[in-house]
């Protein structure tokens, strides 16, 4: 009986670390919601205020190929509700772990553009984002 007790937390302890990151605590996870904290800057900063080139702006920017991958056949429509944007977290997160994509290769177009990553209206994909909240909440789950 101990050792199934044993077995189960373990289990639960795997479980939660794969919701983790799936909802993107881990490092990679803070990245990606940087990297379109960044992109949103870069994107408002540049004058694109229509949702539909908002939203392939700000795809484009956080990743090309996996807007191109999830995106390219089938395009965001307006006012569509995008069910999509777990897959394509999912897939930034991957070109962030493989290195293919990362914050120097959105902070360097942001230079390149002369865009001020600390200006804009802060907004980004989640506009309930905390950073702060959320470290807090990664503490309490430990």
């Amino acid at each position: 009986m101990f050792i199934d007790f044993l077995q189960h937390s373990s289990d639960d302890g795997e479980e939660k670390n794969r919701a983790r990151r799936a909802w993107g605590c881990d490092d990679v996870g803070r990245q990606v919601r940087k990297a379109f904290q960044l992109c949103e800057t870069y994107c408002e900063q540049r004058g694109v205020s229509e949702e539909v080139a908002r939203f392939n702006c700000v795809r484009s920017c956080v990743s090309p190929s996996c807007l191109e991958t999830l995106y390219g056949e089938d395009p965001y429509e307006l006012g569509e509700h995008d069910v999509r944007i777990n897959s394509f977290r999912g897939c930034t997160s991957q070109d962030f772990s493989s290195g293919n994509r990362g914050l120097d290769t959105i902070r360097a177009l942001l230079e390149r553009d002369n865009i001020d990553a600390e200006a804009g209206s802060g907004a980004s994909w989640n506009a309930d984002y905390d950073e702060d909240d959320e470290r807090e909440r990664d503490r309490a789950e430990l």
